[in-house]
């Protein structure tokens, strides 16, 4: 694979990682009121859908071709082992503390944007990649 393909594919879920872990290394972050209780929980749905989304971009980087389970076992495992590690790792950080519920939500964004992106990409193996385009590897 190219150097600049492989660089296009997994800087931005490596950035994103480490965007995160400098969000949680902030001590005592104030959200603004928007009128219900869960809004950091939706945040960190939304959060960690974007990661995964990233992860699985970055392990399925052909256009045609179906997603594999273990390419969407190896983004899970990775996208909720971070926010699990993202919650020790806050637990250290004073003012912040480690919060089983927003793991759950970490989890719960995760599985949103692996299932976004595979409802974007499709499991469609009928397509055929046009010239100069190869279909994804099946695992």
């Amino acid at each position: 694979m190219p150097w600049k393909k492989i660089v296009r594919l997994y800087a931005p879920p490596v950035l994103y990682a480490g965007l995160i872990f400098i969000l949680s290394s902030i001590p005592q972050v104030n959200l603004p009121d928007l009128g219900f209780d869960f809004f950091d929980k939706v945040l960190h749905a939304i959060e960690y859908a974007v990661f995964a989304f990233l992860i699985i971009r970055a392990f399925s980087p052909d256009i045609y071709g179906s997603v594999r389970f273990p390419v969407l076992a190896a983004a899970l495992v990775l996208s909720a082992g971070y926010g699990g590690l993202d919650e020790y790792h806050q637990s250290f950080v004073p003012g912040r503390l480690a919060d089983f519920a927003d793991f759950i939500f970490d989890f719960l964004g995760t599985l949103i944007g692996l299932a976004v992106f595979y409802w974007f990409r499709g499991r469609n193996d009928t397509k055929q990649p046009s010239a100069g385009q190869t279909q994804s590897m099946s695992l």
